[in-house]
């Protein structure tokens, strides 16, 4: 029953912030609706299992994506629609603010930390960079 729910839920949900809100909206709803009144409702809400849903994510790749600015749903729903598109897959992401990047973002996956942005250029071409500058100077 967990995979069909999740299923359903993951078809417009694209951070793990969006997923774990919506899953305890729905808890809260099902209870306020079905399970006040009946013990046999009670009993098909033990099925329903948020914190089983939060063993299975503990389990699953999350991609953490690093971003120097603050997202808003909109951008994290076109970020999540891309990702799907270009992997073919469901892809789950956690977006996390660093203000220290610049001009890009930084990309964490099953441990491996990649920084695409211009402050890892900028530091990977340093002295290349430096000199330049005091030929200019010059």
């Amino acid at each position: 029953m967990e995979k069909k729910i999740l299923t359903t839920i993951l078809n417009n949900t694209y951070t793990l912030s969006q997923l774990r809100k919506r899953v305890n909206i729905l808890k809260n709803y099902l209870t306020l609706r079905f399970f006040g009144n009946s013990q046999e409702w009670e009993k098909q809400a033990n099925q329903f299992d948020p914190e089983e849903i939060e063993k299975n994510l503990a389990k699953a790749n999350i991609l953490n994506v690093y971003l120097p600015f603050e997202t808003n749903s909109q951008i994290a729903a076109t970020l999540g629609q891309y990702m799907r598109k270009l992997f073919d897959r469901v892809i789950l992401f956690d977006i996390k603010l660093d203000p220290s990047l610049i001009a890009g973002c930084a990309l964490s996956w099953q441990g491996i930390y990649k920084d695409y942005s211009l402050r890892k250029k900028i530091a990977d071409n340093r002295i290349q960079l430096m000199e330049s500058f005091k030929k200019f100077l010059k």
